[in-house]
């Protein structure tokens, strides 16, 4: 059995791990998707170099195309309020206008970085968001 040390130890080695995993530019291409694979895995945001969002998922590949469409992602419905000033829910859009205006802006600033991590996802990903919650956008709420 792993002891405290060790489970800590063990969050930081796979923290740094994400942290240090190739980043890729966003894109819109579907040719850009497929530098995904169908697995399990944790995922950084960074906005213009700067680490502003960390999740998880079953599909990674699945995940990133859910960047593409507001009512899919919270981080793409945090990053147009922040740049917009108005709110999108998990039901509405932004106008078309800022929709085609928030595309420019991850194509130009988004990077992700993901590392496949078939166990312990949510155990990592709430880790880091801890150490690193005021930067972050993620939502301050803890899973149950």
């Amino acid at each position: 059995m792993l002891g405290d040390i060790q489970i800590i130890e063990l969050l930081d080695e796979t923290q740094d791990a994400l942290l240090d995993a190739e980043r890729r530019l966003f894109s819109l291409s579907k040719d850009w998707l497929s530098l995904f694979p169908l697995s399990t895995a944790l995922y950084a945001i960074y906005d213009s170099g700067v680490l502003v969002y960390i999740g998880e998922t079953g599909n990674i590949r699945k995940r990133m195309s859910d960047l593409t469409r507001t009512v899919n992602h919270s981080f793409r419905r945090s990053l147009g309020y922040r740049l917009f000033g108005y709110r999108a829910t998990s039901r509405t859009k932004f106008k078309p206008v800022d929709e085609m205006a928030l595309n420019v802006y991850f194509e130009k600033n988004i990077t992700i970085g993901f590392l496949e991590l078939s166990f312990g996802r949510l155990e990592v990903e709430e880790y880091i968001v801890d150490k690193f919650q005021d930067q972050l956008m993620n939502k301050k709420t803890k899973r149950i």
